[in-house]
């Protein structure tokens, strides 16, 4: 199974915390939400990672690589990330997934990490993994 994580928007509605920052990159607590979203997908034991980027690209790409150096990768720019939104960061993933079973993940989510929703968590995506494609998503408001 393969995690995308869409990480390529501006967030212009929090500047000015995002002027020099991704979103994904903002801490809370003592770890940013990219953070916790990869912690999440290697605790479930999901080792290949496709992240769309975008904004700022390259501090994603360096935080990914100095804090997940095992972490299988593979990096997708959104070149239009000013003036598109997820499902088109989603459709240039399209050559990548295709045939794969896969976990959707917004990288600017906070994935809060406590020991019962990782259990719950953990067997969900066992089961799904036992069924056919899967395809998890944060509520849309």
């Amino acid at each position: 199974m393969k995690a995308i994580i869409l990480a390529a928007g501006m967030a212009s509605r929090l500047r000015p915390l995002t002027d020099h920052k991704p979103k994904c990159l903002l801490e809370i607590g003592k770890q940013c939400l990219l953070g916790r979203a990869i912690e999440g997908l290697i605790f479930n034991g999901i080792r290949e990672v496709v992240i769309v980027t975008g904004y700022l690209q390259e501090q994603i790409i360096e935080f990914v690589q100095g804090h997940y150096p095992d972490l299988k990768v593979e990096y997708i720019y959104n070149e239009k990330y000013a003036s598109t939104n997820n499902i088109y960061s989603l459709w240039l993933t399209k050559d990548k997934i295709r045939g794969e079973r896969i976990l959707l993940l917004d990288s600017e989510k906070p994935y809060w990490i406590v020991p019962t929703l990782l259990v719950w968590l953990s067997t969900t995506i066992r089961f799904l993994k036992k069924k056919s494609r899967l395809f998890l998503m944060p509520k849309v408001k």
